[in-house]
């Protein structure tokens, strides 16, 4: 019997916290039922906005980080996003790529888009195969398995990192109260 698995990104505020249950449905099927409650739900007076931490660009809903330059591999770049509880960069749509690509004009940011050998195809981090309409990755990808986006670009590079790389991180903007 094949799986079917649906992920979504709920993009939920740091206050809520969700329920996770566990369901037998009549046919004896045993899913996962997540609950929410909703925080600040009275519509006639509360408005909120999507908030980042100080230092962080917000774009759409993402917060966007630029750390200060060290050298470093693809893993320990993520592994720094990681510990600010966000991510390498996943570009979700036109718009992003643009803002991404204008804020990178000068500089090469790594991605979390990796060149997968077993499955012979790039993937993002949040395991979506990489769409060729939005963007075309330049580069022999023999050579290398890691992306970047700089210079009007997004290319192959190196996972163990180079003296032109620099890191990039993004997290979902939290809703705050206004």
């Amino acid at each position: 019997m094949a799986e079917n698995v649906i992920y979504a990104d709920l993009n939920l505020p740091e206050s809520t916290t969700p329920r996770l249950q566990q369901v037998t449905d009549v046919q004896g099927s045993t899913y996962a039922e997540l609950r929410v409650k909703a925080q600040g739900t009275d519509a006639a007076g509360s408005h909120s906005s999507a908030a980042c931490p100080k230092q962080w660009e917000k774009h759409g809903r993402k917060c966007y980080f630029f750390p200060p330059f060290k050298q470093q591999d693809w893993n320990s770049s993520r592994e720094e996003c990681a510990a600010m509880g966000s991510d390498l960069v996943v570009i979700d749509n036109e718009d992003e790529l643009h803002y991404l690509t204008e804020r990178s004009k000068h500089n090469y940011y790594l991605l979390g888009l990796t060149y997968s050998e077993r499955e012979q195809k790039w993937k993002w981090i949040n395991s979506v195969e990489h769409d060729p309409a939005l963007f075309n990755i330049i580069g022999h990808f023999r050579a290398y398995h890691c992306t970047v986006i700089g210079f009007g670009k997004v290319q192959i590079a190196p996972c163990g990192g180079s003296p032109t790389t620099e890191n990039m991180c993004e997290r979902a903007a939290t809703m705050s109260e206004r």
